[in-house]
């Protein structure tokens, strides 16, 4: 089973929770539940991209396409997710 620290590291990298899914070998549905929980808890928080990425603090490490392409909802560590792992 895959662990909450697990995935706030993945998240930590900037990677999308395909990505995540992906190279945790997870089933979406169960990543998507588990992010939701770590939403609700404080660990994460939610944002969506496609709005520009000047401004941006993933923009270094981010695997998102580029502004205009679609929209991706993105996972950002709280201090507590900081904290936590």
């Amino acid at each position: 089973m895959v662990s909450i620290k697990e995935i706030l590291s993945k998240v930590r990298e900037g990677k999308t929770v395909d990505a995540v899914g992906r190279e945790l070998d997870i089933r979406e549905s169960t990543l998507r539940a588990m992010i939701d929980f770590m939403v609700e808890k404080g660990y994460l928080e939610e944002f969506e991209s496609g709005g520009g990425c000047a401004g941006c603090f993933l923009k270094k490490k981010c695997n998102v396409p580029p502004p205009g392409e679609r929209k991706t909802k993105m996972y950002a560590l709280t201090d507590k997710g900081k904290e936590y792992i």
